[in-house]
C-alpha cells in the first residue's frame, strides 16, 4: 500500500539521517509534499530555505531536548 503524505513536520538532525536530505528524497517521490521544519539547528537555516519550506520554526534547543526526554 502506497501512502502520499501532505504534510510532515521535520527535524534538520536525526538520529541516524540528515532531515534535509530524508526531505529532498521525499520530495522527488511527491513534489506537492510541504514541509514545516521544526529545529533548534539554525546552522541549516539557508539550505532549508533554498528548499522552500511551508514553515520554518526555530525552537531553543534546551526545549526540544526537554521535550524529548518527556
Amino acid at each position: 500500500m502506497r501512502v502520499m503524505i501532505d504534510i510532515l513536520v521535520m527535524d534538520t538532525k536525526l538520529e541516524d539521517a540528515n532531515g534535509i536530505q530524508v526531505v529532498k528524497e521525499l520530495q522527488e517521490r511527491n513534489s506537492e509534499l510541504q514541509v514545516i521544519y521544526l529545529t533548534g539547528h539554525v546552522d541549516y537555516a539557508k539550505d532549508i530555505f533554498e528548499m522552500n519550506p511551508a514553515c520554518f520554526l526555530r525552537c531553543h534547543q534546551s526545549y526540544l531536548v526537554n521535550m524529548h526526554r518527556n
